[in-house]
C-alpha cells in the first residue's frame, strides 16, 4: 500500500505531503482518515511529492485540521493513497480497506 506523510504546518500554511510505499507485512504506525468525499467543486491545491494536486474541499479541510504544527503525521487517505485513475488498483485496494482500517493505530473521522 501507499502511506502519506503529512508534513507539519498550521493556519494558512500550504498542505504539503509525501507518499511512500509500505508493506502490509511490515506496517509502521499510521492513522487512517475517513471522511466524506463531497463534490469536486471548489477543489483546493495541495502539494504531493513535489507536485500540485487538486483536493476536494472536505479532504483539504480534514488535512488542515488534522496536521500537526511541529511533526509529520503518517496517514492513510484513500483518495490520495490509491491511484484513483487505475481501476485495477482501486479494485485491489478496496478489497484491503477493512485490513487497512483495522491495522491503523487510530481512525480519524471528518464529517465536514
Amino acid at each position: 500500500i501507499r502511506i502519506l506523510d503529512l508534513l507539519p504546518g498550521s493556519g494558512a500554511d500550504p498542505i504539503v505531503a509525501e507518499l511512500r510505499p509500505m508493506s502490509l507485512d511490515n506496517l509502521e504506525a499510521y492513522e487512517a482518515l475517513s471522511y466524506t468525499w463531497g463534490t469536486p467543486d471548489n477543489a483546493v491545491g495541495i502539494e504531493l511529492n513535489g507536485y500540485r494536486l487538486e483536493a476536494g474541499p472536505n479532504l483539504f479541510a480534514a488535512m488542515t485540521r488534522f496536521r500537526n504544527p511541529t511533526k509529520t503525521r503518517t496517514l492513510w487517505i484513500d483518495a490520495l493513497c490509491i491511484n484513483q485513475s487505475s481501476i485495477e488498483e482501486r479494485t485491489q485496494q478496496v478489497r484491503l480497506m477493512t485490513l487497512i482500517y483495522s491495522k491503523a493505530a487510530k481512525v480519524l473521522v471528518w464529517l465536514g
